[in-house]
């Protein structure tokens, strides 16, 4: 990971979730340093259980691909969704 100017941090986890519920809760206990979209966890810092640590670190940019079947139906939500998506992710 990078932080501001040329100063990189690694971090070795010793544990790996993939539950956002159980990250936040494993972070709200003081059992580790989590990673999340800032929306996760604004409740928590406005409440005192959580603090941001690393505010000015950046993380590569990473691909999103949206996979769908093309020649079936696809509900008006997902197909709004796929047309709203590269206009706003860059």
């Amino acid at each position: 990971m990078h932080i501001a100017g040329n100063q990189h941090v690694h971090l070795t986890p010793k544990m790996s979730l993939n539950n956002i519920s159980v990250i936040k809760t494993f972070a709200e206990a003081g059992l580790g340093i989590v990673q999340v979209h800032d929306y996760v966890v604004e409740k928590s810092i406005k409440k005192g259980l959580q603090i941001e640590i690393l505010p000015k670190l950046s993380t590569p940019n990473v691909p999103v691909y949206v996979y769908y079947q093309k020649h079936l139906y696809v509900q008006p939500k997902v197909r709004h969704f796929i047309i709203l998506l590269p206009k706003n992710y860059n």
